[in-house]
């Protein structure tokens, strides 16, 4: 099957496991991983499941956009591991950012629907929260303005309301940044489809965002992302809240939550993509 795939990718396939031997596997591999199937062509990368004996790996070849799109791929690898060593993410395998590489196990999901899943993500969401921290901070209005960049690139015709969207953002991005009273580590990134349930508890995969910034910027991309009703997103918060006194945190959840529909926006002008909601 792997003969079917454009040659470039099919070279690149090769390369990666030809690297087998490097892979931080547990336990270590006896035999090359063999090609099973194409998990997806992402924006920034496509994923393809191998197999070796009984482990299953997920290899992740970079697309062309990582480092217009603002993704450093050694902050994913810190995040991803520190996670893992807690048990919320996937093994990080094997990483080579100079061929574009990242291999990490394959985690399949539980096949039953997982309950009271507004609970187990603000579960989620805190036991990220309470990661030891990242040497990587997210400076969001730099990656919005790489977003900006390159969506005039892509759509000339729309800079006139890119520009209007990015006037929009730089307000919200600093009185957000103002009001963040401690960053933490977040993934950045925890759509339904990035969380998956594993062993009883919500896991997390994709960690490509992850990076020190606002926790609520963590909540808010779950709420729009995944298009939260009030009430869902009203039991997110204080599940969420808990028994802790967090100052302003509706106020803190209403910004950020602003902040990304606003980076949303830019993203989908950057790469391309129609979102649903235009």
């Amino acid at each position: 099957m792997v003969k079917t795939l454009p040659e470039k990718q099919r070279l690149r396939l090769t390369w990666a496991v030809d690297q087998w031997s490097d892979w931080a596997s547990d336990p270590p591999l006896n035999s090359r991983p063999e090609f099973i199937n194409v998990l997806n062509n992402g924006v920034s990368n496509h994923s393809f499941l191998v197999q070796s004996e009984k482990q299953l790996f997920v290899i992740r070849l970079d697309g062309n956009n990582i480092l217009a799109l603002n993704l450093k791929r050694e902050q994913e690898w810190q995040a991803q591991s520190i996670a893992w060593r807690h048990k919320l993410a996937p093994r990080p395998i094997y990483q080579n950012t100079h061929q574009g590489v990242f291999v990490s196990e394959y985690i399949q999901q539980s096949p039953h629907e997982i309950e009271a899943e507004i609970k187990t993500t603000a579960d989620l969401l805190i036991n990220i929260h309470k990661l030891p921290s990242s040497t990587f901070k997210l400076d969001i209005i730099e990656r919005a303005r790489c977003y900006k960049r390159l969506a005039i690139v892509n759509k000339p015709d729309r800079k006139f309301d890119i520009e209007k969207i990015w006037l929009l953002f730089l307000p919200l991005a600093k009185k957000a940044n103002e009001l963040c009273t401690k960053s933490v580590l977040c993934h950045n990134d925890l759509l339904r489809a990035n969380r998956l349930l594993y062993k009883n508890k919500l896991i997390a995969i994709d960690w490509e965002y992850a990076a020190m910034a606002d926790p609520f910027f963590d909540l808010a991309v779950v709420i729009e992302g995944d298009h939260l009703s009030v009430d869902e997103s009203g039991q997110l918060l204080n599940f969420y809240i808990g028994e802790n006194n967090i100052s302003q945190a509706e106020e803190r959840l209403l910004l950020n939550r602003a902040l990304y529909r606003a980076i949303d926006l830019l993203w989908h002008l950057a790469t391309g993509i129609h979102p649903q909601f235009l």
